[in-house]
Order: C-alpha cells, then sequence, then structure tokens
C-alpha cells in the first residue's frame, strides 16, 4: 500500500518518538493523508508513558522538550494543510486514566530474562516489548534485571495499561488504518498487538541513512525478515532485464572500499 493511495478513510496515528526525524517523519505523513482526504485522530502522550524510547527514565524535561516539539508540530501542520478540520487530537487520559488502570493491575516478578521475555499480560507479549526496549536503554543483550528492576516495572506497566486502553480507542475510533512507529517498543508494541488481535490494518513507519526517505510498511514491522525477502523478491522481479549487470556493479564499486576487499574475495 502506497501512502499516497489512502484516500477518505479514518486513520489513527499514534506519536511516540519527537526527536528529529521521526516526528517530522509523522507530520508528513499526516500532512499528505489530509491533503487526500482522509480523517485523522492523532493520540498524544502527555507524560502517560512511564518509560518510552526517547525518555526511559520518564525525566520531567525530557517531558516538556517532548510536549513542546509536538505542540509546535501540531501548530505547523494545521497551517500547512486546508483540510485541518479532519485532524482531531487525542489524549489518553480521554480514555482511561494510569491511576485509574493501576488500582487492578499485578506487577510480575522475575528472575531470569528467560522468564522476562515469556510473560504476558492477557494475550500481550508485553515482556517481549520490555526486553526489547531495554536493550535498546542498555545497549546489552543480557541486562541486568535487579538493576534495571525500576525500568521493567515501569515498562510493562506501561504496556498493560496501554494494551488495554487501545481497546477503547479503537471502539471509540472504529479506524480503517492505525499508524505507528517502528513497532517493537514498549509505548507502540501494544497497539500494534490490538490491531492484530481485531484485525485491524496498521502501518509502521521509520527512517534509515537516507533523509528524503522513509519507511512505510503495511500490517509488518521494519524488522520482519519476511516482509523484507518479499519486498527484494518483488523488486526483483519487476526490474530491468539487466539487473545483474547492475548489482555486480554495485558490488564491484563496494571493492574500491578497503575495509570490504576481505569480505567479496
Amino acid at each position: 500500500m502506497h501512502l499516497d493511495t489512502i484516500i477518505n478513510q479514518t486513520i489513527l496515528l499514534q506519536t511516540s518518538n519527537h526527536p528529529t526525524p521521526h516526528l517530522e517523519t509523522e507530520l508528513e505523513i499526516m500532512q499528505r493523508l489530509l491533503e487526500n482526504g482522509n480523517t485523522i485522530y492523532w493520540i498524544i502522550c502527555k507524560g502517560n508513558f512511564q518509560t518510552c524510547f526517547h525518555n526511559p527514565e520518564h525525566k520531567l524535561m525530557h517531558c516538556q522538550v517532548c510536549h513542546s516539539r509536538v505542540n509546535k508540530g501540531l501548530k505547523a501542520l494545521k497551517a500547512s494543510v486546508n483540510n485541518n478540520k479532519n485532524l482531531h487530537v487525542l489524549n489518553y487520559d480521554q480514555f482511561m486514566t494510569l491511576e485509574a488502570f493501576k488500582s487492578g493491575y499485578k506487577a510480575a516478578q522475575f528472575n531470569t530474562i528467560k522468564e522476562l521475555k515469556a510473560h504476558q499480560y492477557k494475550s500481550y507479549d508485553n515482556g517481549m516489548a520490555a526486553m526489547s526496549s531495554l536493550v535498546s536503554f542498555t545497549r546489552d543483550h543480557q541486562p541486568d534485571l535487579a538493576k534495571y528492576k525500576k525500568f521493567i516495572e515501569s515498562g510493562l506497566l506501561t504496556g498493560a495499561y496501554l494494551y488495554d486502553l487501545f481497546h477503547l480507542v479503537l471502539d471509540k475510533i472504529n479506524p480503517d488504518l492505525v499508524i505507528i512507529f517502528n513497532g517493537r517498543f514498549i509505548e507502540n508494541r501494544p497497539l500494534l498487538r490490538v490491531c492484530e488481535h481485531r484485525n485491524v490494518d496498521y502501518a509502521t513507519h521509520e527512517r534509515g541513512g537516507k533523509m528524503k526517505n522513509f519507511l512505510f510498511r503495511v500490517n509488518s514491522i521494519p524488522h520482519s525478515f519476511e516482509a523484507i525477502t518479499n519486498e527484494i523478491q518483488t523488486l526483483w522481479n519487476n526490474n530491468a532485464e539487466d539487473r545483474e549487470a547492475i548489482g555486480e556493479k554495485f558490488y564491484s564499486k563496494r571493492k574500491t572500499c578497503g575495509r570490504c576487499l576481505v569480505f567479496f574475495h
């Protein structure tokens, strides 16, 4: 599904990562969707996440910077499109507060990484999402669970809260499509799983080394080997007859890099 082929649909978009270039990517996506007659519900965090990719320790200053950038982005977006009446901003507290959720939430305890990864909240792989975010935070694939106990507790609480909350959001909005950043972190994995469990289409966005391009992948995450394999095969099959010569030229050029000589020989 190409972004510009989405027309006259109801879309839920979650913002969860404000640093450049990800907030700007979301703003561009929304601008293009609004120009195509779509209705967008943009759900924004106001400190509801107890930990997230950008602010893993839930520092107040980082939250304030995030709020400021998102609000400025909202103003810029409204000023850039004529169809801004179709843009609706949502907050998590409109559906359920964290305090209300915590009254019925029971925290789990873990002694090993294996136990953490296997932890489920209802039908949601909450432990795996928390572990994924913890590895990104610590840059260690075998982090000390005791040392990062607070991070894990905050992550599991946030994930469980969002999983229940997004069921309420989808009940209210009934979107044709849901858009999230990346899809593997504590703050956006719950929405992805709710979409899968309820058979709602979703798309993930991500950026790599090219600032002018971004990935927009439907019903898959950026790290899916299956999706990547299918895309490579599709591009190869649809390419010109001289595709092998083009490929050979690419790798021949790589040989000029001294670090690559051993690899290619």
